[in-house]
């Protein structure tokens, strides 16, 4: 995407994102204000992320890199008619460097797929449980 492509995209609401986004996505982005316009972080790397392109993204606390992500990932789990046949695969992994902005991903995450239908995602974080405790959690 070009510069120009870049700045022309910002500002523009979450609806006009091509390829279109779930209702279940922006049901939630309406649910928490979020659909008015997308942040230029968002606005670069959404049509990436949905088109299969791999991204990298360095930008400020506050800048919309959650969703950036997140989107993209809930909306190809939608679009992966096999992971909705069985809900214990892996639709995707978040990484995260600390508890507590793993914490705050979680919830984002749960949300998202709450209102989007999809089963819920599991936070699992060293050195609070045992492995043995985590692989139980994966299972059930």
């Amino acid at each position: 995407m070009t510069t120009d492509q870049q700045q022309e995209q910002h500002g523009k609401p979450f609806t006009s994102i091509t390829p279109p986004l779930s209702p279940g996505i922006i049901l939630y982005l309406t649910d928490v204000g979020f659909i008015t316009c997308m942040t230029p972080v968002q606005s670069t790397v959404l049509p990436l992320f949905l088109t299969h392109k791999d991204v990298c993204v360095r930008a400020a606390t506050g800048s919309g890199k959650t969703l950036a992500y997140l989107i993209p990932l809930v909306e190809m789990m939608l679009r992966n008619t096999r992971l909705s046949t069985n809900q214990r695969d892996i639709g995707g992994i978040v990484v995260c460097p600390t508890r507590e902005l793993a914490s705050q991903v979680h919830e984002v995450c749960h949300e998202l797929c709450r209102a989007c239908v999809c089963p819920s995602p599991l936070l699992t974080v060293g050195n609070v449980r045992s492995a043995a405790a985590d692989l139980k959690q994966w299972r059930e």
